[in-house]
């Protein structure tokens, strides 16, 4: 399979993104790297995650999500996840 960052999908098609959404069971954490600029300029308005808040991994994604400006607007639980939903 072939591959590439969200961040140089945006580059290539300059397709604007308001909502997304990731669920990419268990790698959502190198989903969000690959869309640090993105997230870093506030490209997306709203971006909804599936995450395990047991997991290192999921919390730095939290954390990273917040400390570039993205506010946790809502969340819910199901079985093991949770869907957060952050805003700009």
């Amino acid at each position: 399979s072939i591959g590439m960052s969200l961040d140089l999908f945006y580059e290539q098609s300059k397709i604007n993104v308001d909502y997304m959404k990731i669920d990419v069971d268990g790698n959502e954490f190198y989903v969000v790297e690959g869309m640090i600029n993105l997230i870093k300029e506030k490209k997306i308005k709203k971006i909804l995650i599936e995450l395990n808040l047991n997991l290192k991994e999921h919390i730095e994604v939290k954390k990273l999500l917040n400390e570039n400006g993205y506010y946790l607007l809502k969340q819910s639980k199901n079985k093991v996840n949770e869907n957060l939903i952050f805003s700009k």
